[in-house]
Order: C-alpha cells, then structure tokens, then sequence
C-alpha cells in the first residue's frame, strides 16, 4: 500500500513546482514505513513530524535524497544502528535534521565539500538537495550537513523560511 502511494505520488502529485507540505510528509512517511520492513531490531528509526500548517508549499522530493541517504549508509546488519529524522514547521520556517550512524567511520575533512562521502560515491544526491535549495529558496535557506568528528555519524540539518 505505501508503494502504491508513494508511486502515485511520483507520477501524479509531485508534478508541480511546489507540493503541499502535508503531501510531501506523507511520502517521506510512506518511505520510512516501507524501509523499516528491510531492517533488522537492531536499527532504531525516530520520527517526528510536526507542523502547523501542511497546505504550506515547498518543492516536491527536496528532503528524500537525505532520508535515502540515512537509509543506504546508516543501516548497519551487524551492529545497532539508527536514524533519526525530524521535521518542524513553525511561523513559516521549516526545519528538517536527519542524523544516522554511518556504516564504517569516515572522518570528516573540513576543506573537502564532500566529506560525508565515501570516496567512491558520486555524492549525486546531496547534490541535488543542493541544487533544489539554491533553485527553490535562494537567499532563504540554511544547510549545515557533515560527519561528526568521531566519524561515526552524519547529519544534515535544513531550514528554510517558506
């Protein structure tokens, strides 16, 4: 069922320049709900979603490279893993921050844009959230988003004013 709805997001309702924020979480949730299915017990997933207004619009698929990310390099088979995700949405700003243990500890280099990376990857994803924010909400957007400096853990935290 969550495929399904997330399918039809993609095809029908995510067309547009920008989507209600209600719609968007709801894919984000379907997402989550249809992963946490391909997890062990030992992977711990947090959520919380809490906005005030869902019919406020933002652009459709901005924060789902990072929950894929979270999914893909924080799931651990092994070892206790986890991933946090929040979103916030008070007085027109939303606040997003997905934080998620990393598969093998990478330590972070200050000078280097894609040390959050493992050195084969194309970072095409955060790219693309990269690119989203520049497009959608020039001048009103923060986004700070790295490896912890033990290495063990990457998060990303976005705000934008709406």
């Amino acid at each position: 069922i969550e495929l399904s709805k997330m399918l039809r997001y993609q095809l029908y309702e995510s067309n547009a320049q920008y989507v209600a924020l209600l719609k968007e979480v709801e894919f984000l949730q379907n997402y989550i709900s249809l992963m946490q299915t391909r997890i062990t017990e030992d992977t711990r997933v947090t959520t919380e979603f809490d906005y005030d207004d869902g019919n406020l619009l933002i652009a459709p698929h901005l924060l789902i490279n990072i929950v894929e990310n979270a999914f893909k390099h924080g799931v651990q088979p092994t070892q206790h893993s986890h991933i946090d995700i929040s979103l916030q949405v008070r007085n027109r700003c939303l606040t997003f921050v997905c934080r998620n243990t990393l598969k093998k500890k990478i330590m972070a280099h200050p000078d280097d844009d894609d040390c959050c990376l493992k050195p084969a990857s194309s970072g095409l994803g955060l790219k693309h959230v990269a690119a989203l924010l520049k497009i959608y909400y020039p001048k009103c957007h923060e986004w700070a988003h790295g490896v912890s400096e033990d290495g063990r853990y990457y998060s990303s935290v976005i705000k934008i004013w709406l």
